[in-house]
């Protein structure tokens, strides 16, 4: 028992580590295309006047040098507006799933911890102690498939005992330290982390694209 705990305690840490350096880097990442976005459009808001119906020049005739360079920073706000989306979405779903790992290690610890392990894999008839490890690729693996050395284990009978683990799904059993509705516990601090931190970021490339198409529009648009 003790080494089964001990073992649940190892990944929880590996998880919860690759969690944490995960979100430094999409912090990181994010920071350096935000700082290089306000830069850019620092340098854009300063030409606005001079780059007032400049656009036309590209189709009728050879644009000025300063105009050329004034373009090619609007194209790399757009690129790092479109760069900066998509990572932003991408590390968010990363660390969201690597933040789901760390509960499942985590709950499987509380349940070691207070003897429910055992019942709950001799509920869903599988031996105790459990291979974790093929528990948890099929948690972590939407195309699982069984490794030749590894135990033949009914995907049934994983899935519910996953989902009990998870405190989801028909397989969980309901009981009284549950939250109103079954759900991957997290507390308030780790629901931040989960999402506000993207939102920001989303938010700012979001500001930065409508400033993106007003520059545009004011490089096409001519009045008089």
């Amino acid at each position: 028992m003790g080494e089964l705990r001990s073992e649940i305690y190892t990944m929880w840490s590996i998880q919860e580590s690759l969690l944490q350096q995960y979100r430094g880097m999409a912090i990181t990442l994010l920071g350096l295309i935000s700082a290089g976005q306000l830069v850019a459009i620092s340098h854009l808001s300063n030409q606005w006047d001079a780059m007032s119906c400049a656009g036309e020049q590209l189709f009728t005739g050879a644009p000025p040098i300063r105009f050329m360079a004034d373009l090619s920073i609007w194209v790399m706000l757009c690129v790092l507006l479109g760069f900066g989306i998509w990572a932003s979405v991408h590390f968010k779903r990363t660390t969201n799933r690597r933040a789901s790992y760390v509960t499942f290690f985590q709950n499987a610890l509380i349940a070691e911890e207070t003897g429910a392990l055992r019942e709950m894999v001799e509920t869903h008839g599988l031996r105790y102690p459990v291979g974790l490890l093929t528990i948890f690729r099929r948690l972590s693996n939407t195309n699982f498939s069984r490794m030749s050395f590894e135990p033949d284990l009914d995907p049934a009978a994983v899935q519910g005992l996953l989902d009990e683990i998870m405190q989801k799904g028909a397989g969980h059993v309901p009981t009284e330290y549950d939250y109103p509705v079954p759900r991957e516990r997290h507390d308030l601090t780790r629901r931040f982390l989960k999402s506000a931190i993207y939102s920001v970021f989303i938010f700012f490339f979001c500001v930065a694209g409508f400033f993106a198409l007003m520059s545009l529009l004011n490089m096409l648009h001519c009045t008089g």
